[in-house]
């Protein structure tokens, strides 16, 4: 090859350099450049993955596409380009390339490549010849611009390791595309026709995806020479505000998006100065969502059909979200629907991106996180703003930049420290790795003994932990606090890095942080704050939808703002319902993504009203992006990302869901009234007044007038007043009091808005109640039994904390108050009484009075036998026995549904479960044996026994434990030994009920060693009819369901045998499964994360969560049996008591 001296690594001849037929010649063999360069000032790279190594231009490029433009060479109309590629190695498993193009620009280019297809796929070799015209991809075979082929080779079976010419010759009237082999036979060729729209000019460009490849030899010519395009300033539509009368005052403008704190309320403040929130909604796209199955995107296709272009189909896309009171388009959104009047946001990917170069935390299936030590990640930050901020600076119309999404910031374990855990895992030449042993030899001042008394290791140096990648969990607090320091660095790092790289290419738009999913280690927190102009976080809660209530959010995000002390935007929520359909009529099935399922539209659109005015009550809170334009298809994504839920304000068919937005409609509107604080709030209180009254005030203590609906429960009976209440005024009912003799209670409970329909801050005082005593109590002592909801409840045992009232419980009596005796059951020790009652019906109550009356027995309906040498037990009730015969740790082996058509129906097992962290390997471990059976009380209205497990050290008992279920559809072998405990439960069963009550008392380390408690299981198995093999998951068979509940089904015999929280409960997560084995998975857990250290029993401080274990059977008239069991459960749990 020619080298011409004065040119760095290439040869260039340049003819007529000023006449019209000027001649551009380039010939590159890469020999002359640095080690580590790519190829500057002739070669631009649009990723850090290209380098120079042996003479050669190599590209790694796992993300994204990675391109080396000529910029040396002019832009021409006839242009050859030919390279020799050499393929080494794939390094993701989806579509990958390697080849030469013609570039015109990002969206505008041909290639000729050796292509592999994806994994899913078959890895098949193959030749292409593909455009990108206009940002559209294989563009030269699209009905609208497609291109005449007048020679086609077909494909061949390239090998790796081989090296190819790889030759692309444009010419006025046709483009060329062909690979020979290293011997000169040609292999692959391609010719298309211009004779439609296409990429005529342009100039030579090397490019790779998903391999690592070479390329050497370049040989250039370019004729025909087009002019550079000048250099245009963009330019913008001005921004129009939608200014809100409820705002605070206008600021002063600067012509982009910022926040500012006005009298203790965050804002967003528009490009024009005026005050505003971010109500916006995710995946605004005319692309979205490919469907694996169809080979589509059936959203797309339809839409296409509907309007014929994306334009169309963007202005009316903008004009629905406007008048829903939209005024964002948040992640991934349409450019065609840009500058319409919506503001919109750019996606970075700075992280997840790079993880696929070098990670801390790997990218199997899903963001993972980069390795922030590496000294490329810097590099790639400026590169990646400079392509995406610096030509987006001075757009008014956008809102900032996400830096990511959902990175990994827990590593693979959850733990606060698993990114410290992910880094100890690698070799050690990583930065990451040797970040991390940095960081941990300066905290123990390279004492290394230190470091193995807090981990268990024995090390001899910090050079042996160097080489270490088998990392051991920390004994101490010490130990957490210094894998602490590692994640609190990589945070550090991560978010200086990236927004030094937007504020250097663009310093006028805000910085949107990462997307936090639910939550990440609070030094995340601190340093998004620090860097961050907004914070922003995923979070799909919970809601009781009787309560109008988001579950555990509002605690959350203060403690979160208070580290971070930035505004909020909330970009991901959704509340999936079961109702809804795809164009061909399939039901959406909403098993895969992230929500709370609800049944109908109905629900979901309560559950969007309840979720929005609850984050901008919040005064940090400045915007809630809704999670998403369209539904999913209903055959899932893709294999790897099955995710088939109904999201959408519209259907895969671009109908809008109407129960919904009408909802957002007018919820939308009021969120700025909401966040100023210009809202109704309203106040119920019930009082006892003269003359045999109850007073009922209500009162509007907020800034706006309210309409709304007063609705009244006098000892059962309704009555229902519209009210009008303007700001600081009330209105008092005086209602007469009539029982129905001396010897009943009165009891009033008086709700305000129960539709929910007026905005409010603060809904806790829109419920009261009153219990009165009876007129004719005199001396004697009586109890009140309330029901506050509206659920009817039957066969109803309730306990009552008898406290001082009663100085001895024995030989009570208790009467209703028509003088009929009610079945009680007497726990002096605790000052208990339980009793029960055959009906308690909504919105009421019953007046029990006590009295002293001996020698009254009462049928007990349980039996509790228990063998005297500890063989088993057995406990029968009314509707269930439950037996236990078997050597071994469960509660009970076979557990039997009693009454059915004369026959029992065996259900399954029950059997407590321990999460333990192990050497790093999560076990869920069962007990050895039943230690200690204790009947602790009995009696007409409940039986209630006590039961403590032994698990003895080692592995003794098969499948005694339990691994994680993952790679391959198989459980991991078992590595780590598991940790002898001991724990108790207390079981609680109920004459005529078809369920029991389990709560854990405590669990205690009875080993030599601490072991990471990660939390137990309440875990039912099922043998239903006496075979499991055929029992499927039951109820609607989704996760996060509305109602929390899981069950297992028999489809012959339709019974279910499952679990229910007794009343809702974050620190539970409830959700049974099947494996691809078909091995039942009932995980009904209860969350912890703490070291259980040798020797220490855990007693709660408070009540442990109370699950009901129950089974039911579907019938005709009741194919849901379990809704309303739950609901009796949810209603039981809020009943009240009263002592006069």
């Amino acid at each position: 090859m020619v080298r011409v001296s004065g040119f760095v690594a290439a040869a260039v001849t340049l003819v007529c350099l000023f006449a019209s037929t000027q001649v551009f010649r380039f010939s590159d063999d890469f020999s002359q450049y640095p080690i580590g360069s790519v190829g500057e000032p002739n070669w631009d790279v649009n990723h850090i993955g290209f380098e120079i190594q042996d003479g050669k231009l190599v590209a790694e490029i796992a993300g994204g596409r990675g391109n080396a433009v000529l910029t040396k060479a002019p832009i021409g109309r006839v242009v050859t380009v030919e390279a020799i590629v050499t393929v080494h190695r794939a390094i993701t498993s989806a579509w990958k390339i390697a080849g030469v193009g013609i570039y015109l620009d990002e969206r505008n280019f041909w290639h000729v490549a050796l292509v592999e297809s994806p994994d899913t796929q078959g890895k098949k070799h193959f030749a292409e010849l593909h455009e990108m015209l206009d940002g559209v991809w294989l563009a030269e075979g699209l009905e609208s611009t497609r291109l005449t082929t007048e020679a086609d080779t077909g494909g061949f079976d390239w090998q790796y390791e081989r090296p190819y010419r790889l030759r692309l010759t444009l010419t006025k009237e046709r483009i060329i595309g062909e690979v020979f082999a290293s011997d000169g036979t040609l292999r692959y060729r391609r010719v298309y026709k211009f004779d439609n729209k296409a990429v005529t000019f342009g100039r030579p460009m090397l490019s790779c995806y998903g391999f690592v490849a070479s390329f050497d030899d370049v040989q250039v010519e370019v004729s025909e020479v087009v002019p550079e395009p000048k250099e245009q300033r963009k330019t913008y539509p001005p921004f129009v505000s939608r200014p809100s009368p409820h705002a605070p005052r206008p600021r002063k403008p600067t012509g982009f998006f910022r926040t500012e704190q006005i009298n203790g309320v965050w804002w967003l403040i528009d490009p024009n100065g005026y005050p505003t929130l971010s109500i916006g909604t995710d995946h605004v796209s005319y692309f979205v969502h490919w469907c694996e199955k169809l080979g589509c995107a059936p959203y797309h296709e339809n839409v296409k059909r509907k309007y014929g272009s994306e334009e169309a189909w963007a202005k009316e896309v903008v004009r629905r979200l406007l008048s829903w009171n939209f005024n964002v388009l948040g992640a991934n959104n349409s450019v065609k629907a840009r500058y319409q009047g919506l503001a919109h946001t750019e996606f970075l990917s700075f992280g997840s991106d790079f993880a696929s170069i070098a990670d801390i935390v790997p990218k199997v299936h899903w963001t993972g996180f980069p390795d922030v030590f590496d000294p490329r990640f810097e590099r790639f930050c400026d590169l990646r703003a400079k392509q995406r901020c610096a030509p987006n600076r001075n757009d008014p119309w956008l809102l900032g930049y996400f830096l990511d999404n959902e990175l990994e910031w827990w590593g693979k374990s959850g733990r606060p420290w698993g990114m410290a855990e992910e880094a100890w895992k690698k070799p050690p030449n990583r930065p990451c790795k040797q970040a991390l042993v940095q960081i941990v030899g300066e905290f123990y001042r390279n004492d290394i003994n230190a470091f193995n008394s807090d981990f268990g290791t024995k090390f001899s140096s910090f050079e042996e932990l160097l080489h270490s990648q088998e990392p051991t969990q920390p004994l101490t607090e010490r130990g957490q606090k210094v894998l602490m320091a590692f994640v609190r660095e990589a945070a550090e790092r991560y978010f200086r890095i990236t927004a030094q790289a937007i504020k250097k290419h663009d310093p006028n738009h805000l910085n949107l942080g990462c997307r936090f999913a639910w939550d990440a280690p609070e030094p995340a927190w601190e340093m998004a704050g620090k860097y961050c102009d907004v914070v922003t976080v995923n979070l799909y809660p919970c809601i009781d939808l009787e309560r109008g209530v988001v579950l555990a959010i509002e605690e959350h995000l203060r403690k979160r703002y208070e580290i971070c002390k930035k505004p909020i935007i909330v970009t991901e929520w959704s509340f999936p319902a079961l109702d809804a359909k795809d164009s061909q009529g399939r039901p959406l099935p909403c098993k895969h993504g992230a929500g709370m399922r609800v049944d109908t539209q109905e629900q979901k659109a309560r559950c969007y009203a309840i979720m929005q005015r609850t984050l901008f009550s919040l005064p940090f809170v400045v915007g809630s992006h809704y999670f998403m334009w369209v539904d999913e298809p209903a055959l899932g994504i893709s294999s790897t990302f099955p995710e088939d839920s109904n999201y959408g304000l519209v259907n895969e068919a671009d109908e809008p869901y109407p129960e919904l937005t009408a909802m957002a409609t007018k919820v939308n509107a009021q969120m700025v009234a909401l966040h100023v604080g210009k809202t109704a709030e309203l106040e119920v209180t019930v009082t006892a007044g003269k003359d045999n009254q109850i007073i009922v005030k209500s009162a509007n203590k907020g800034a706006v007038s309210a309409d709304f609906t007063l609705e009244i429960w006098l000892n059962g009976n309704r009555t229902e007043q519209k009210v009008t209440l303007k700001p600081k005024t009330e209105r008092t009912i005086a209602l007469p009091v009539s029982p129905k003799s001396d010897r009943y209670a009165t009891y009033c409970i008086a709700i305000c808005d129960p539709e929910g329909q007026v905005v409010e801050r603060n809904k806790a005082n829109n419920i009261a109640e009153l219990v009165l005593p009876p007129k004719g109590k005199g001396k004697q002592v009586c109890a009140v039994v309330c029901n506050p909801t509206k659920q009817l409840l039957q066969n109803v045992t309730v306990t009552i904390p008898v406290g001082q009232r009663v100085s001895n419980l024995d030989d009570i009596v208790v009467r209703d108050a028509d003088g009929n005796i009610v079945p009680s059951q007497a726990d002096p020790k605790s000052g208990l009484l339980t009793v029960l009652l055959s009906a308690l019906k909504s919105y009421s109550s019953v007046t029990l009075w006590l009295e002293r009356q001996k020698g009254l027995k009462f049928e007990i309906p349980f039996t509790a036998f228990h063998a005297a040498k500890g063989e088993g037990f057995n406990i029968e009730t009314p509707l269930l026995r439950l037996l236990k015969n078997e050597p071994d740790g469960d509660a009970f082996d076979r557990i039997y549904l009693r009454g059915v058509e004369a026959a029992e129906i065996e259900l399954g097992s029950f059997t407590p479960l321990i999460w333990q962290v192990v050497a790093g390997q999560n076990l869920w471990v069962k007990p050895d044996r039943v230690e200690k059976f204790e009947v602790v009380e009995v009696g007409p209205a409940r039986l209630v026994v006590d039961i403590v497990f032994v698990k003895g050290q080692g592995t003794k008992g098969k499948g005694g434990v339990i691994t994680e279920f993952g790679k391959g559809g198989n459980f991991e072998p078992l590595r780590a030994e598991p940790q002898p405990f001991r724990c108790a439960y207390r079981f609680t069963f109920f004459p005529q009920q078809p369920f029991f009550l389990v709560q854990c008392l405590w669990v205690e380390n009875t080993g030599r060693y601490d072991w990471q408690w990660r939390g137990y299981y309440h875990y039912t198995l099922s043998q239903i009819g006496g075979n499991g093999s055929d029992d499927e998951v039951g109820g609607p068979n989704v996760p996060n369901y509305w109602l929390a509940f899981a069950s297992w089904r028999d489809p012959k015999l339709k019974v279910h045998y499952g679990v229910v929280p007794l009343q809702e409960d974050e620190r539970l997560s409830v959700y049974f499964w099947k494996d691809e084995g078909g091995e039942q998975h009932p995980d009904c857990h209860r969350k912890l994360e703490l070291t259980l250290k040798a020797g220490q029993r855990w007693q709660p401080q408070k009540p442990e969560p109370i699950v009901a274990v129950f089974e039911v059977r579907e019938t005709e008239e009741d194919p849901r049996p379990w809704s309303n069991l739950i609901q009796t459960l949810k209603a039981w749990s809020k009943v009240g008591t009263a002592m006069f």
